[in-house]
């Protein structure tokens, strides 16, 4: 349970730390969004309320019959209110809050996807850096090589064919360099988009195993499913609301002034009941009740998907964890071999070439390790994009 409580701290820190992390573009766009949400959950939330209206009007007319003249002039303000529609109203405000949850919602997700392709970016340059240190020794490596064939040769011991497959095979280790180079400069450029740090500058250590209970009980797909399902039922609760009696308060007031009434203030007001008799009533009715089905069906198929998707990120993990182990074993093996060529150089009965590519190839196996903690990174990160930290 400590265990638990203390990832999701570090989550939670990893998300309120996200303004150290995103440029000053990306938090402006999500700010507005957040903000544009909010005003129409609360334009929902009121939508029950109607408008004043105000009407003024100037007019002249004529008698046929006595050729009489009348002018008038007239200004009133006019409200037809529903104050009651069996429970829609409450349930259009109720709508309205659960939107604006919504939104908060889809400002997270954003938020955390844009983590996630930053901390993705991150990695990967991470691990472009490990690769490239893996093709230095691997490089000092072949060049020994080469050197010894080369000798090997003079003395005919050797083909020609290998001398020029190890030249080849240097090219394109050097090749590979400049290849990762290209693919690390279009990373660094994709970061400058969602981040004004540098990638080393970027802390991956908040990325951790995640338990099963804490994935599934904080995932954000399905909170937002469950959201929607509160959504459409409302919708169906307002929907059978709408074909049924409703109450109103209406009234006007204004002043009028024609020939025969001159300055007469007047007002009307009162209450009225209408119900619609809609020939397609049971056909809105049936689909908003088949909508909130579907979206109940929906969230569980959700939870299955996330349910399926932890347990291959698991199986993910436990095979990194076993390739660790098997490079552990080659790192031992390696260590083993290096202690006996270095003592057999210590006896002049080794060069010091065959030390350095030994030694070069523990760093190689060493930075696969490495790599491979990287791996497990990445993996963490597709888990914590689906979380929400505040619940």
């Amino acid at each position: 349970m400590k265990t638990t409580k203390l990832i999701l701290l570090c989550f939670m820190l990893t998300s309120l730390n996200a303004d150290t992390v995103l440029n000053d573009t990306q938090k402006y766009i999500l700010e507005k969004k957040l903000e544009k949400s909010i005003e129409e959950s609360h334009y929902k939330k009121d939508s029950w309320i109607n408008p004043l209206y105000i009407e003024a009007s100037k007019s002249k007319s004529k008698l046929a019959i006595t050729d009489t003249s009348i002018k008038s002039d007239k200004i009133s303000i006019n409200i037809d209110q529903e104050i009651y529609k069996n429970g829609a109203i409450l349930d259009t405000i109720s709508k309205g809050k659960n939107l604006e949850k919504l939104s908060h919602l889809s400002y997270q997700q954003q938020r955390q996807f844009i983590l996630f392709l930053i901390y993705n970016s991150v990695i990967n340059l991470k691990k472009i850096d490990i690769e490239i240190q893996k093709l230095t020794f691997l490089i000092e490596n072949k060049n020994i090589e080469i050197d010894t064939k080369q000798s090997l040769y003079e003395n005919g011991i050797v083909d020609i064919s290998e001398l020029d497959q190890g030249v080849i095979a240097l090219s394109n280790l050097k090749n590979s360099v400049q290849n990762l180079n290209i693919e690390k400069a279009t990373l660094v450029k994709e970061l400058k988009r969602y981040s004004f740090k540098k990638y080393h500058q970027i802390d991956l250590n908040t990325l951790n195993k995640i338990s099963h209970n804490t994935y599934i009980n904080n995932n954000i797909n399905i909170y937002a499913q469950e959201l929607l399902i509160k959504d459409t039922k409302y919708d169906k609760e307002i929907t059978k609301a709408s074909y049924l009696p409703k109450l109103s308060l209406y009234g006007s007031y204004g002043y009028d002034d024609t020939q025969y009434q001159k300055d007469d203030d007047f007002y009307a007001y009162g209450l009225k009941v209408t119900m619609p008799l809609d020939y397609n009533y049971n056909k809105s009715i049936k689909s908003s009740k088949l909508q909130h089905k579907i979206a109940n069906l929906e969230l569980n198929d959700i939870k299955e998907d996330e349910e399926n998707f932890y347990k291959l990120k698991k199986e993910q993990l436990k095979y990194i964890e076993k390739k660790i182990n098997n490079t552990q074993e080659i790192i031992s093996r390696y260590k083993n071999i290096y202690e006996t060529v270095n003592n057999l150089y210590q006896n002049s009965l080794k060069t010091k070439e065959d030390v350095t590519t030994i030694k070069n190839s523990i760093n190689v196996v060493e930075l696969d390790i490495k790599n491979l903690q990287l791996d497990k990174k990445l993996i963490f990160n597709h888990l914590f994009k689906n979380l929400d930290l505040r619940r």
